[in-house]
């Protein structure tokens, strides 16, 4: 009995040795683990300084990282990098070399029965509950004086201070994320990859293909992480903030992870404006400051009651259908803007098809038609009896998004067909 009890005993020293280390052992430990490039061993040996002592901020502070470097290796994001074909070898974050199979003129290959959900899915099942754990790690760094000194081999890149400020911007960074993720979840993005890659390399597949073979694409999956995305993009915001007013209140020559730079402060200010004009208007309308003449009321898009997809105007081949915005305010998210000015916007990054309004009898009896266009410009005209030959009828110019014409060709036609074109000016 006696032999069995010393074993015993022998058993449970050893089985415990390792809780009994205190927080900065396994730092020091961790950090050897780091400067060897050993991720998962330095993420276990962060997660057990932290379980010694939960406050430690050297130790959260070196978790919330590593959580976020280990997640390439896990066994969810292998799977999905082998469901996209990516090359086994070479997935080193050290030294990446891992591609993506490419076809002959190096353009991603089609992947077949794979649904771009499935990369939303792993975002909101795997990266997104880790984000939001990195965030709890960096929350517990709450000393203003905290300064954390890593070496080139523990970075793999160069040395590097941390201090305060940037633990504020690394949070706010994390808390944009979550938000990106959740709004991303709560959207309908069932759509085959295979979808994608003929759009992308195939001219016959357009736009309004894609619309009409997926209509529920950018409509609502889900409005039950809306009041998350809400509470990450405030939180977002609040920690900017914050790590602005540090980073820029830092002495000069001090270098850290973030640094200020002076010439870059007007749009610095600007953006911290914009943001800040943005979170006020989640408790109701509110005139931007950059510009008055447009008010944003973001809230809107956090009440599920207004989807991306509703959103849309039509489109026809791979060009937009001109008045066939739904409604310029976005579902009441922004004021100000007007249907001319957002085609207006779209016809530098989109053909702009337009499209009859009215047809009229002249009291001369000639035809006379209204086509909605974009404003001020130049269109070409022709017509047809059959939609084999055309005729020309003269190059129009548009006035407030109107294109007015007639058509002295068109008496006693039972039927007539029209055309435009934009072209550059009229000739």
């Amino acid at each position: 009995m006696k032999i069995k009890l010393s074993t015993l005993a022998a058993l449970l020293l050893v089985h415990f040795s390792g809780y009994s280390q205190s927080a900065e052992t396994l730092i020091t430990q961790g950090r050897a683990y780091l400067a060897a490039h050993d991720l998962a061993n330095a993420n276990a040996s962060f997660a057990g300084a932290v379980q010694a002592s939960p406050n430690n901020e050297t130790a959260n502070a070196l978790l919330a990282a590593t959580r976020l470097l280990v997640l390439p290796g896990q066994p969810a994001a292998q799977g999905f990098m082998d469901r996209l074909g990516i090359t086994p070898s070479g997935r080193d974050i050290y030294h990446w070399t891992a591609r993506l199979p490419m076809d002959s003129e190096g353009r991603p290959l089609s992947i077949p029965n794979m649904n771009f959900e499935e990369g939303i899915a792993l975002l909101r099942t795997n990266l997104l509950p880790e984000v939001t754990a990195a965030e709890a790690n960096l929350a517990k760094v709450v000393s203003t004086n905290f300064l954390l000194n890593l070496s080139s081999n523990e970075t793999a890149i160069a040395d590097v201070s941390v201090d305060y400020g940037d633990i504020l911007l690394l949070r706010a960074m994390l808390h944009a994320v979550e938000y990106l993720g959740y709004t991303l979840n709560g959207q309908n993005l069932s759509i085959q990859l295979s979808a994608i890659y003929a759009f992308a390399t195939n001219k016959a597949t357009t736009l309004e293909q894609v619309a009409a073979d997926y209509p529920s694409l950018f409509t609502f999956s889900t409005t039950n992480d809306l009041a998350a995305a809400k509470a990450a993009f405030q939180n977002a915001v609040d920690r900017y903030m914050d790590a602005s007013a540090w980073i820029r209140s830092r002495n000069p020559g001090v270098t850290r992870l973030f640094n200020y730079d002076p010439s870059q402060s007007e749009d610095e200010s600007r953006f911290r404006q914009l943001v800040a004009d943005l979170k006020n208007s989640l408790n109701g309308p509110v005139a931007i400051s950059l510009n008055n003449n447009y008010t944003i009321h973001l809230a809107r898009h956090f009440d599920g009651s207004t989807s991306f997809r509703q959103m849309l105007p039509d489109f026809y081949q791979n060009g937009v259908v001109l008045g066939s915005l739904p409604d310029p305010t976005f579902g009441g998210l922004v004021f100000g803007l007007t249907a001319p000015d957002v085609e207006e916007f779209l016809g530098g990054r989109f053909d702009m098809y337009p499209v009859f309004r009215s047809v009229g009898i002249r009291a001369d009896k000639q035809c006379q038609l209204q086509l909605i266009s974009l404003d001020s410009r130049s269109y070409a005209v022709e017509g047809s009896s059959d939609m084999r030959v055309w005729s020309f009828l003269g190059y129009h110019s548009s006035t407030n998004g109107v294109l007015v014409f007639t058509d002295p060709d068109a008496r006693g036609l039972t039927r007539r067909f029209y055309r435009a074109f934009e072209v550059p000016s009229p000739r």
